[in-house]
Formats: structure tokens, sequence, C-alpha cells
């Protein structure tokens, strides 16, 4: 092929590799990776965390099955409780949640990059591992009601 009968892309080697390559890669994430979400592992997960940062929202599930989304952009204050919990202050909420081993929490939240939350019931709790964090209890409190101690 001459010079001149290359596209800009291909003669400034913008493009790294050819279209027909593209197609046939892999995505860029699997539903197994924990950037995804991923609701087809089936195992409980405390939090999901996506490999950006700034992610716009978190999401809040509940063992009973609803879920509440909240706005980083509305997220002012995170409180650590020393009995083993977090509380996030957003405009108008407060979200408290409870539980064991959440440091790596509490490190990704920081990071805005926890997308979910999960609270898991008592079943669930025990499958988690001796290592892994578990949500015992998630609530969302109005800014005028009063907060557990």
């Amino acid at each position: 092929m001459k010079e001149d009968e290359l596209t800009l892309v291909e003669k400034f080697g913008l493009l790294t590799h050819s279209p027909k390559e593209a197609s046939q890669e892999e995505p860029r994430f699997s539903p197994t990776d924990e950037a995804w979400d991923d609701e087809e592992r089936g195992d409980y997960r405390a939090f999901v965390v996506s490999r950006m940062r700034g992610v716009p929202a978190i999401e809040f599930r509940f063992k009973s099955g609803d879920s509440e989304i909240f706005a980083y952009s509305h997220l002012y204050r995170i409180s650590f409780v020393a009995s083993g919990g977090l509380a996030l202050t957003f405009s108008d909420d407060v979200v408290e949640v409870m539980g064991v081993r959440l440091g790596e929490l509490k490190k990704h939240l920081l990071r805005q990059q926890v997308i979910r939350i999960c609270e898991a019931d008592a079943p669930t709790a025990k499958l988690a591992g001796d290592d892994e964090a578990v949500v015992t209890a998630m609530r969302v409190v109005g800014r005028n009601e009063e907060l557990v101690d």
C-alpha cells in the first residue's frame, strides 16, 4: 500500500490494532471482575468496588430486598463508629452501616469507588469468610431523627 493511500489514523499510528482485531477482543471487564457489576457471582459481598475513582452514586441494598441510591455529590461526611460501623451523612439523610471488618469499605469510600453496599441477613453473614467484610445492619435516618449510639 502506498503512503498516499493510508488514512490519517494509519499514517500517524493512532490505531494500535486493526478494527478486525478489536471486534475479537475480550470485553474490558468480565462479569467476575471486581470492577464490574457482579450480579452473577451469586455469593455475598458486603460491598462492590469500581476500579474508577469518583463513581456517581452508591446503592444501598437492604436484606429486605429494598434499595436506595445516593449521589456521592451529596455525601458531606463519613463518621467511623468505634463499635464497628460507619455513618455517611448525605444532604438530607444519614445512612448507618454496621458490621465487621469494614476497613476496606472505608478506604474505598474515601476514594469514591464503592458502587454498592449490601446488608446480610444472619444465614448469609455466616457464609462470609473470616477475613471478609460483613454488613450486619443498615438503615437510613432523616437528618432530624435520632441516630443509634
